[in-house]
């Protein structure tokens, strides 16, 4: 009984030794008639499989590459629509358009492309095919109420209300954001809105868009 057990005992060590030597390869040489050699060879197949598919899992995710961090993002800055009120405080025929597109053509990573015109009856702006952003601003001018700052009690004060539609191609997605401050601060709420706008291209949607 003694000699079996050793017997057996020899050939399981001798089928590890050729399994180390092979380089692993543990399917090619094992002793048929051990079952422990059996169960060895079963888990080391195991896990060569396991580790094979890890190791694919990087190649398979590259197909699905995003824009790297550096490359500019295009977007399509519709000019700003003005409600009635805004379009009478307006000292000069685009000057808030003009303005919100400022802020955005300062900015490194953001590239404003031109918009298409297409006639039909009226002009009317289409989305370019390259655009990854579309951005439709709207400015109003409303009656609010606010603190004095002299005697901090509640007054009532003409407000410049600033919104958007912040629209994601590819993933397709929709943000909107708005600021509003007293209309006398119309530049300073102006730029605080811009960059509310540019976080959600460069944080939001910035990090989701496919490589071009």
């Amino acid at each position: 009984m003694a000699i079996r057990t050793c017997s057996r005992m020899m050939r399981f060590i001798w089928s590890v030794v050729v399994v180390l030597m092979s380089g692993g390869c543990s399917s090619n040489y094992y002793d048929a008639n051990d079952p422990m050699a059996k169960r060895q060879v079963a888990s080391q197949e195991v896990a060569e499989e396991l580790n094979l598919k890890t190791n694919e899992g990087p190649a398979q995710s590259k197909n699905g590459s995003r824009r790297q961090s550096n490359e500019p993002i295009y977007v399509d800055l519709a000019p700003a629509e003005l409600d009635e009120q805004m379009q009478k405080a307006e000292r000069a025929k685009g000057a808030v358009a003009e303005q919100i597109r400022s802020e955005f053509v300062a900015d490194p990573m953001i590239k404003l492309i031109e918009r298409d015109q297409e006639r039909s009856g009226l002009l009317k702006p289409h989305l370019s095919a390259g655009a990854d952003v579309e951005v439709l601003p709207k400015v109003s001018l409303k009656e609010a109420y606010g603190i004095d700052r002299k005697t901090g009690k509640p007054v009532k004060m003409l407000a410049v209300v600033f919104e958007a539609t912040i629209t994601s191609q590819t993933p397709p997605a929709v943000y909107t954001v708005s600021e509003s401050g007293h209309a006398q601060r119309n530049l300073e709420v102006s730029k605080r809105f811009a960059k509310q706008v540019k976080q959600v291209i460069l944080q939001q949607i910035g990090p989701t868009i496919p490589a071009h």
